[in-house]
């Protein structure tokens, strides 16, 4: 199969650069709409998509993805700290380098999105990661953390004063309410 894909890819990549010399052999200075350059910018396009995917195979063939998804998805669990985010600021406990927000916890784990593709789709995937809100927080991350958290329970923190800047921070509460 890797074969079949290889080949397929050559004869595309064939077939548009004999395009591209067939078109480039008549002008002297090809401008933006040249046909020359439409299809040297298709042989890019494929080439950054051949090469994404190949990297994406060299990965999956590491030993960490033969670990099932259960074992990864504990392990990113212990990567991202959650318990301090529901402390109260006084809390008698050895406070980490990292604020009790729902913008930094959400960046831990875009953090281990941003490793690899497979890792952000295992993350995605799971609602377990996307429960944790707070009326402080853009509207988009509370609808992203709405559509990703499925039907697993919600961790509201709620925060008299937004500082998204909203005058009345109740009004934000009806999204959740009504998920």
């Amino acid at each position: 199969m890797e074969t079949d894909m290889i080949i397929g890819v050559q004869g595309a990549l064939d077939g548009l650069l004999s395009r591209y010399l067939s078109t480039t052999s008549n002008l002297a200075t090809p401008d933006k709409d040249t046909p020359a350059i439409t299809i040297a910018e298709d042989i890019l396009s494929i080439t950054a998509k051949w090469v994404l995917n190949m990297k994406r195979r060299w990965n999956r063939a590491l030993p960490i993805y033969r670990l099932p998804t259960e074992i990864l998805l504990f392990i990113f669990q212990l990567c991202v700290p959650s318990d301090e985010f529901w402390l109260p600021e006084n809390h008698q406990v050895m406070k980490l380098d990292y604020s009790p927000s729902t913008s930094k916890y959400y960046g831990y784990l875009l953090t281990l999105c941003g490793v690899a593709f497979d890792w952000a789709q295992i993350i995605c995937d799971a609602p377990n990661f996307w429960v944790y809100t707070s009326s402080q927080d853009h509207p988009r991350l509370t609808e992203l953390v709405l559509e990703r958290s499925r039907t697993s329970l919600l961790w509201v923190k709620y925060h008299a004063k937004s500082m998204m800047g909203a005058p009345d921070s109740t009004k934000r509460l009806d999204k959740y309410a009504a998920a």
